[in-house]
């Protein structure tokens, strides 16, 4: 029996990488109570199930028009606390981060939350890197729908994979 990773990818191919998050910004919450938390956001947050690329040896969000190369199985994880004020990128520890670099195959992969009607055998590619996938009319660096799924349901889709990277579409 295999050994995998959320299920879904075999952990010998799921390797870690540092993950570029763009930068923090520090943040003091009041909870309900009244008792102060602290946290806060980075400017471009890898999350679970989102499409990477590299830039040099560290991994970030696909942007438009580029092949993403990589999808992270879970949420990236933190070694050091991170700073108590804001940070540029680089200025604070990195994440750690799974990435599973995308080949062919047949793999279930995520859908945007709001994605069209897919029948079998339409052509899909990343509508939003930190979203997942939806309908395409491009040909190129595109996967497979390998099931139906109905408009505006999300999760994830069975795919067929043919190239050794899923092409990121141009904003509207």
């Amino acid at each position: 029996m295999t050994e995998l990773v959320g299920t879904i990818f075999p952990r010998p191919e799921v390797k870690t990488y540092e993950c570029l998050d763009g930068d923090w910004e520090y943040s003091l919450f009041t909870k309900l109570n009244g008792e102060k938390e602290e946290g806060g956001n980075f400017t471009e947050e890898i999350k679970q199930m989102n499409f990477l690329v590299f830039e040099g040896a560290d991994l970030k969000l696909a942007p438009e028009k580029e092949i993403a190369t990589h999808i992270n199985q879970y949420s990236p994880e933190i070694s050091s606390p991170l700073p108590r004020e804001d940070a540029a990128e680089g200025d604070y520890p990195k994440r750690y981060v799974g990435g599973w670099a995308i080949r062919p195959g047949e793999f279930p992969l995520p859908l945007i939350s709001g994605n069209a009607e897919i029948k079998e055998g339409d052509k899909l590619n990343i509508a939003d890197s930190s979203e997942g996938l939806d309908k395409t009319a491009n040909k190129t660096n595109v996967v497979t729908a390998l099931e139906d799924v109905p408009a505006d349901t999300g999760g994830t889709i069975f795919v067929h994979i043919e190239e050794h990277g899923i092409a990121v579409a141009t904003a509207p």
